[in-house]
């Protein structure tokens, strides 16, 4: 068990138990609520975007993601949300305002910006997030909330099953929408109404 500290978290989404984690690979969260043993709970993973999540950017999902994972779960009732300290898509904090930095002067996306900083688009592995999920206890039969494959990808390789992709209704601004076809295009990421 890694658990090394847990309390209650009040949010205007509803109320969740909170953990952190230390693991072997690494710390994150996990956010929880209801019984997660059950058939079919709700998951999603979120790695941490604090320029979204914290000074509100308009020009990622990442803070609608979570706000809407955080309001399906509590309106679901078992489920939990992983949050890993995975800035930048793993490139950390420090890379990512590099990347931003050359995506602004050059007039290019995120991942020709890491490109021109020699790495991959996604250095994520999950693998922090599998340590969570056995901590937690989840069902290994599960709803996952994501549009992106490889996580999906990363959970069936390591025992779990994803009984549905659950997508979130979200309220998108062009730039955003621009970002998202972004994603589709270059990292696969799966939407279904970008237009």
């Amino acid at each position: 068990m890694t658990i090394v500290a847990s309390t209650i978290l009040i949010t205007e989404y509803g109320r969740f138990n909170v953990s952190y984690h230390k693991t072997k690979n690494g710390e994150g969260l996990s956010i929880k609520k209801g019984k997660l043993n059950t058939t079919n709970p709700l998951l999603r993973i979120q790695s941490s975007c604090i320029f979204s999540e914290s000074f509100h950017s308009t020009t990622c999902d990442c803070s609608l993601q979570l706000q809407g994972s955080l309001k399906i779960i509590n309106e679901f009732g078992n489920g939990a949300l992983v949050y890993l300290f995975d800035e930048g898509r793993g490139a950390g904090l420090l890379t990512k305002i590099k990347a931003m930095e050359i995506e602004r002067q050059n007039e290019i996306d995120t991942v020709e910006a890491f490109k021109k900083l020699g790495l991959p688009a996604d250095l994520r592995n999950y693998k922090i997030a599998l340590d969570i999920l056995e901590d937690i206890e989840i069902n290994k039969e599960l709803k996952l909330i994501t549009n992106n494959p490889n996580k999906k990808k990363s959970l069936e390789e390591n025992g779990y099953k994803v009984t549905e992709i659950v997508r979130l209704n979200l309220e998108l601004n062009d730039s955003v929408r621009k970002y998202l076809k972004m994603k589709k295009e270059k990292l696969g990421h799966e939407y279904i109404d970008l237009e």
